[in-house]
């Protein structure tokens, strides 16, 4: 694999929503027209885990916590799950990738995605997705 050009470095994130049922929250990307989890850049001076709380509540209405701890001289973040470097031919994402796990339910339709899908393993292959989505999916769902 060519070394990922790094003039261009876009911080993203992402995080895949585990149900109590072993299933994984994807969503069909409008412009990508694949399966993916929740997730997307982070705007200009925000933390990662803000970034992955705004995210999955815009794309499917649910409000997640990634807590932090105030050590009154810093903040401690939680870590990221996953740091994947993924090269795009005209940029790269740096994207900080979280697990959580979630009680079951149905996404919110007004938010910015309209379609997703509940995901157990054994579907994972049938679906279009990009092979390192695929891979930390099927790894989020050993998590628990």
């Amino acid at each position: 694999m060519p070394a990922p050009n790094y003039e261009q470095k876009h911080f993203t994130v992402t995080v895949y929503i585990v149900d109590e049922n072993q299933q994984v929250l994807l969503i069909n990307h409008p412009k990508l027209k694949v399966w993916l989890p929740p997730g997307g850049h982070l705007e200009p001076n925000e933390l990662p885990t803000d970034g992955a709380v705004r995210e999955v509540f815009e794309e499917v209405g649910l409000k997640i916590s990634l807590p932090s701890t105030d050590l009154k001289d810093a903040t401690l973040l939680k870590n990221p799950d996953y740091l994947l470097v993924e090269d795009l031919h005209n940029h790269n994402h740096i994207d900080m990738i979280y697990v959580v796990r979630v009680k079951h339910f149905e996404p919110k339709h007004e938010f910015e995605i309209s379609e997703h899908r509940w995901v157990k393993e054994s579907e994972l292959d049938d679906l279009k997705m990009p092979y390192n989505a695929r891979f930390l999916a099927k790894d989020a769902l050993k998590k628990f």
